[in-house]
């Protein structure tokens, strides 16, 4: 068995070792940091602790990279067998579900400590700009390596019991949720008890029993300690008690993993599970209506966005539930109501669903076709090819409206509470940086479903970070040398000269890659 598991290893290596974007992420991570590092040395004579605010950052960095793209990652290790229909052939290997699971999981858990090496490097430098002692850098390092084990297992347990890679990456992020931020939650849960009961005698019991158990998930939740502790760095003590935690976490998903799997991959090892997933086969059955006028718009509609269930769901449960969850928020730290926290509690989780439900959306759209192997009967239509793209993306128009709903409303809500009256508020919508915004979504959106066709998993997470972390940065950098020595006319220049030539820019960029990924649909189905 131990020599099955080493042959499971090493194939997983050699495999992930020849996929580009790998490299290309740790090149980037490793320039991103390079460029932080010179912006932090350039303003260290001029303010104290540039160490630790540069230690801070790069720390911060790695821990949402590592949450975001190792937990796309993990989560695929056993899915995408079961995609792939390649699981049978690894058990006719003789190959036991103990080393199917290591040799699936111990390679993604090697490129995310791969990370870690090509970062850790750059922290040292930190202590050359001060305010930073190693020994709280090699602590933070040692917190993110255990964090990373736990996500790993956590993403293998994901992929174990779900049938497709977004429901397996849909499950890591609950378990993600529950573990990193429970605390929050159990904090929030006492926050809607204080609003509907009061404090009372009566519960007081209950609400101290909450406030204990956020308490210790606080203890153990990495971001939190990040927040409190950790980005100091003036640790003594290399080993925390939140790594030993973590460490437990992945023991126990993993032995969780080894105990479900003959039970939830049955289907695949028999060839009874339909590839289909079953998303699908549910609104199919549960549909009613007819396909309209233009079938492959109606097919993004009902099948990709969700129809009209949906449709109600984005717009009004959606809104409804953050209302009621920024209402709680109001009352975890204040006993009285605020609405002006109430509303940008409202509207910050109003832009978080209506990024995961624009990611979600756009990225599955084109995926599913290739990888469902429905591509070729698309393009087989008697209609042009980028009529048919078109189409598709016109039919995730309602579901992306929709999501932005809940944080449209709060936005309005903003500013009226702000006392802004309703010309004031016109007059800040028509404002040519406001329509950059749209445009700019536009853009990353394009770039994603381009890339969607050229990788498999994570294209929508790449252009996400090229439009809104890359292209920012440097743009930023831009602009902030181009505004020295400027006179009072840059005001209007920045105003309305420089958004309206990014819109202008991000129009024709949104064209070509409109082109572009038809042409690449034209070559996937071709077979070219």
């Amino acid at each position: 068995m131990q020599f099955r598991a080493t042959a499971f290893l090493k194939r997983s290596v050699l495999q992930d070792s020849r996929i580009f974007s790998h490299h290309g992420m740790r090149a980037a991570l490793a320039a991103m940091i390079l460029y932080l590092f010179s912006m932090e040395f350039l303003t260290s004579t001029v303010r104290a602790g540039a160490g630790q605010s540069f230690a801070s950052t790069v720390v911060m960095c790695c821990y949402w990279f590592l949450t975001l793209v190792g937990g796309m990652h993990f989560s695929t290790a056993i899915v995408e067998e079961k995609e792939e229909d390649t699981l049978p052939l690894l058990r006719m290997t003789g190959a036991s579900s103990f080393a199917i699971l290591a040799g699936k999981s111990l390679p993604r858990l090697a490129l995310a400590v791969l990370f870690l090496f090509v970062v850790s490097p750059f922290l040292m430098l930190s202590v050359t700009l001060g305010g930073v002692l190693p020994m709280g850098l090699i602590s933070s390092i040692l917190s993110i390596l255990c964090y990373a084990i736990m996500l790993c297992q956590v993403g293998l347990f994901a992929s174990v019991i779900s049938r497709n890679t977004r429901r397996a990456f849909t499950w890591t992020c609950v378990f993600w949720l529950l573990i990193e931020l429970g605390h929050w939650w159990t904090g929030l849960a006492s926050g809607i008890d204080r609003m509907l009961l009061g404090y009372s005698a009566s519960t007081s019991k209950w609400q101290d029993l909450m406030q204990q158990a956020s308490f210790w998930l606080s203890q153990r939740s990495l971001v939190s300690n990040l927040s409190l502790t950790l980005l100091s760095f003036e640790a003594t003590d290399i080993w925390h008690p939140w790594m030993t935690w973590h460490l437990i976490f992945a023991a126990v998903f993993f032995c969780l993993s080894w105990l479900s799997f003959e039970r939830f991959t049955a289907g695949s090892m028999s060839g009874s599970e339909s590839s289909t997933p079953r998303t699908f086969l549910k609104s199919r059955k549960g549909s009613t209506s007819r396909a309209g006028h233009d079938a492959v718009m109606w097919k993004s509609w009902q099948f990709v966005s969700g129809g009209f269930r949906w449709f109600i769901g984005r717009s009004v449960g959606a809104t409804s539930v953050i209302v009621l969850i920024s209402w709680g928020v109001t009352f975890m730290s204040q006993s009285r109501f605020q609405s002006a926290e109430m509303i940008g509690w409202g509207l910050f989780l109003g832009i978080v669903f209506f990024v995961i439900n624009f990611a979600r959306l756009v990225g599955g759209l084109l995926s599913s076709e290739i990888h469902e192997k429905t591509l070729v009967s698309l393009v087989m239509l008697p209609r042009t090819t980028s009529s048919i793209y078109g189409s598709m993306l016109l039919g995730l128009v309602p579901g992306i409206v929709a999501g932005a709903c809940t944080a449209g409303v709060m936005f309005l809500l903003l500013l009226a509470e702000s006392g802004s009256n309703a010309d004031q508020i016109a007059n800040f919508i028509v404002q040519p940086w406001m329509w950059h915004f749209i445009t700019w979504i536009l853009a990353t959106a394009s770039l994603g479903l381009l890339l969607t066709t050229y990788v498999r998993h994570g294209g929508m997470l790449i252009a996400v970070a090229v439009g809104w972390i890359v292209m920012p940065m440097f743009c930023g950098l831009t602009l902030g040398v181009m505004s020295f020595g400027g006179g009072s006319g840059m005001a209007e220049f920045f105003q309305y000269i420089v958004p309206l030539f990014l819109i202008a820019a991000e129009l024709l960029l949104c064209v070509a890659l409109f082109y572009a990924t038809v042409r690449r649909l034209e070559a996937l189905a071709s077979g070219s």
